[in-house]
């Protein structure tokens, strides 16, 4: 019932921003109240639970417990996120526009918010601090990218296209540093990587600043030598903002970079593309 609160407090914000004023310092508390639901009841299983006790359906009880708890936590900072993401849906909706090579205003503008928003943020325990922040960045990160590869924009030459990358690294870069600001308040911010997600940005604007295409390939290697998961339908988009690439080479060269890819380890990187998708397929329409 209080997770079911939680979720009609979250869509009344959603219904009218108006209506709930204080949706962010609620939200916070909620959070921090999860996670201390989670930490008293493990204090209290250490100091009472007693040594060597076997009781499954007891133990199975209270890890169930400690899962609503815990999944309630992280689901109420995502709630927290989506107001903040609200307020930058538009300035996403600019990037990789006609007008986005000669503006500088969207990133500056998103990172702007988040600060803003960050400052309430600091009211979060820093366990749950460090998990917005991985959070926030993810999104961030996902959403640039997903701009990147919705066909808002092909580039016109060689030139169009190494001057898009220069910038995305740049943009890249200042998120980047909006994240380390952020992660300097955490006094144990092992757990916060702000270098591997620029790293990724940075390898698909290896793929637009290529200038041979014959060695685009390469490129197109290292994108999925570094994520994996990347799907042919997200290459192929990728490839395509070049402008130079004929579309009746693009599956066969996408193809084959993912057939030929070299093996790779788990990561605990978070996926940046799993969850992109598209509802028109360019793949589909492309002839074999």
């Amino acid at each position: 019932m209080y997770r079911e609160g939680v979720i009609q407090f979250k869509n009344a914000l959603f219904a009218d921003r108006a209506r709930v004023p204080f949706f962010t310092r609620h939200m916070i508390t909620i959070v921090n109240n999860s996670e201390q639901m989670v930490r008293l009841a493990q204090q209290m299983q250490t100091r009472h639970w007693p040594p060597g006790r076997h009781d499954p359906p007891a133990e199975e009880k209270f890890n169930k417990m400690l899962a609503t708890f815990q999944n309630l936590r992280d689901e109420a900072a995502r709630f927290l996120l989506e107001e903040a993401f609200l307020d930058l849906q538009k300035h996403f909706d600019e990037l990789f526009t006609a007008n986005w090579l000669v503006t500088t205003i969207p990133v500056e503008t998103i990172c702007v918010t988040l600060d803003d928003y960050f400052h309430d943020y600091n009211h979060l325990r820093e366990k749950n601090f460090e998990y917005v922040i991985n959070e926030a960045q993810c999104m961030i990160y996902k959403k640039y990218i997903t701009a990147m590869l919705s066909k808002k924009i092909t580039f016109k030459s060689v030139e169009e296209a190494q001057q898009a990358a220069t910038k995305i690294v740049e943009e890249a870069n200042q998120i980047r540093a909006f994240f380390k600001k952020i992660k300097s308040q955490v006094v144990a911010a092992e757990g916060i990587n702000v270098d591997w997600p620029f790293e990724v940005i940075t390898t698909l604007a290896e793929v637009l600043r290529c200038q041979d295409i014959e060695m685009l390939s390469l490129d197109l290697h290292g994108v999925v030598d570094k994520c994996p998961e990347v799907s042919e339908e997200q290459l192929a988009r990728l490839v395509l903002l070049r402008g130079d690439v004929p579309r009746a080479h693009v599956r066969d060269m996408v193809a084959h970079v993912r057939a030929t890819r070299r093996p790779t380890r788990p990561s605990t990187n978070p996926s940046l593309f799993k969850d992109i998708v598209f509802n028109d397929r360019l793949l589909s329409h492309f002839t074999l």
